[in-house]
């Protein structure tokens, strides 16, 4: 949730477009910057906005930054709505970066996993959760986050918090309420049960 954070390594380059007057390849990195990022988390100046109904908006993060044998490398994780096609993204960077004499490397990708609301798993999932919690109406989120669902086939991730609980995920003394606990353990005993079946 990169909307929720505080980017330093983009505030940086804000602050050296100020000061930095040298003409020279570190120049051409921070004119990139203030040119198509600068707090920016949403791709919209590198001509990556895009949003779906299904996964939401397409993401941005500059996680790291470091010098390498006299080389700046820049990581960026994209995160991408399961309609956005990755050769649309990839040919937009590549537009980009012939601009400033960049080079790029992909890393790693992983497509977007999805189920749609409807199917068997889904629907199964959102039932149990009904039935047991006593709301009606409950819809699925999607989020742009690693999950564990990627190592199994036919999976997503269920849980574990209900909408009025104050998110801390990841976050110095995570903790659940054990009577929160104890509703998700009735829900999990429930869809295993009914899965397994």
């Amino acid at each position: 949730m990169a909307e929720m954070g505080y980017n330093s390594i983009q505030n940086l380059f804000c602050f050296l477009k100020q000061f930095y007057t040298a003409q020279n390849e570190m120049k051409n990195v921070i004119d990139f910057f203030d040119k198509y990022l600068k707090m920016d988390i949403e791709g919209k100046e590198l001509g990556l906005k895009f949003v779906d109904e299904e996964s939401g908006d397409l993401s941005i993060n500059i996680g790291k930054i470091h010098i390498i044998d006299n080389e700046l490398r820049i990581s960026f994780d994209v995160r991408y709505p399961v309609k956005m096609k990755l050769e649309t993204i990839l040919a937009q960077i590549n537009k980009v970066k012939k601009e400033h004499a960049f080079e790029m490397e992909i890393i790693k990708n992983q497509m977007p996993l999805y189920k749609e609301k409807d199917s068997y798993l889904v629907s199964t999932l959102l039932s149990i959760y009904e039935d047991v919690t006593g709301e009606r109406g409950v819809q699925p989120i999607s989020l742009s986050g690693g999950t564990y669902a990627r190592a199994l086939n036919n999976c997503v991730a269920f849980g574990a918090r209900f909408k009025n609980q104050k998110s801390v995920a990841h976050q110095v003394d995570e903790f659940m309420d054990l009577e929160n606990f104890k509703m998700l353990l009735k829900i999990y005993v429930e869809t295993i049960y009914k899965l397994a079946n």
